[in-house]
């Protein structure tokens, strides 16, 4: 028996996926089980697997709605690797940062680990612009949620 435990081998993960990838993994299993379209006529089709169905759409709905998904493409994402692989960031770090576009110094702070000590205050504002040129909307939206608060405490 101990001779059988021995031989499990943990595999590591090969690949990370952005939300951008995910959401358009989703996209293509509601095109190709015809989830996209609202009328019944395939009902047969659509009702082996409901939950699947019902998932696909809420997670689509999520990407759609809320966060940097909307305004990604893969230009835009790629261009952004690459101006984000002069800095020493893990593989890791440079996926949270697409999937969260953080856009102020605590945000930033929160997903690239030990940021103060690897990075100093120019390079960490340089990586702020660079997530900002990639994804200006996001920017505007803290800006503008940054003036409720304002509003809010007056």
């Amino acid at each position: 028996m101990a001779a059988l435990c021995s031989t499990w081998v943990e595999i590591e993960r090969e690949k990370l996926l952005s939300n951008f990838e995910v959401n358009q993994h989703l996209i293509e299993i509601q095109s190709k089980n015809q989830w996209l379209n609202n009328n019944n006529t395939n009902k047969k089709k659509r009702a082996f697997n409901p939950n699947l169905e019902e998932v696909t759409k809420q997670t689509t709905f999520y990407f759609e709605n809320i966060g940097p998904v909307p305004q990604q493409n893969i230009e835009n994402i790629t261009q952004m690797m690459k101006d984000l692989s002069k800095f020493k960031l893990e593989k890791i770090e440079k996926l949270q940062i697409i999937n969260s576009a953080p856009q102020s110094l605590v945000t930033l702070y929160a997903v690239i680990e030990e940021c103060d000590q690897r990075f100093n205050e120019q390079e960490i504002e340089e990586i702020l612009q660079i997530i900002q040129t990639h994804f200006p909307q996001q920017a505007e939206d803290e800006e503008e949620g940054e003036g409720e608060d304002q509003v809010m405490e007056e």
